[in-house]
């Protein structure tokens, strides 16, 4: 089961190193409450430190969606069934090979996300602009016309499109 939770978040502290983010919620029983402390670190961003800075100043509001996988804890029996342990090479090269394919994939998802902000001027969190319609639109559902001429034409995230079940974020 995978479960998503859209939130915002206000960052409340900044170094250059990482920055501390206030969340709360924006829907059902949590919206406008305050739920926890979340950090962002650059690291995690290729940014430089004063890159970071600028990409999240603190007052600075933030949409974020959380996906959750639920699964039943079959670790054990994975362990147990499998003959050569659980670090025989050849699950070690298996993993080490779809993990390194994941990593690849998700940094060429920023690069191409930092292009699109860099062709358009786009002033929001291009990433988080990426996640939300990931999460909106179907896998098969061409990006309408309209998203996209208003990403180019503005500088604040673009409302979602029409059959959405996902919420417009607040303006920042």
């Amino acid at each position: 089961m995978i479960t998503r939770q859209r939130v915002e978040g206000e960052v409340q502290y900044n170094n250059g190193e990482f920055a501390e983010v206030l969340t709360f919620g924006i829907e059902g029983i949590e919206k406008d409450l305050a739920l926890e402390t979340i950090q962002i670190h650059c690291e995690d961003t290729g940014d430089t430190p004063e890159q970071f800075r600028q990409r999240f100043p603190v007052g600075t509001t933030l949409s974020i969606l959380t996906i959750t996988e639920i699964t039943r804890n079959r670790v054990r029996r994975a362990l147990q069934s499998n003959s050569g342990g659980p670090s025989s090479p050849e699950l070690r090269r298996s993993v080490r090979s779809k993990l390194g394919a994941a990593i690849r994939a998700q940094r060429q998802s920023w690069d191409t996300a930092l292009s699109i902000q860099e062709i358009t001027g786009y002033a929001g969190d291009i990433y988080a602009f990426v996640a939300e319609m990931a999460g909106a639109l179907k896998d098969d559902e061409a990006i309408p016309d309209d998203l996209v001429d208003d990403l180019i034409l503005s500088t604040s995230m673009p409302k979602l499109p029409p059959g959405s079940t996902s919420q417009t974020p607040r303006d920042q």
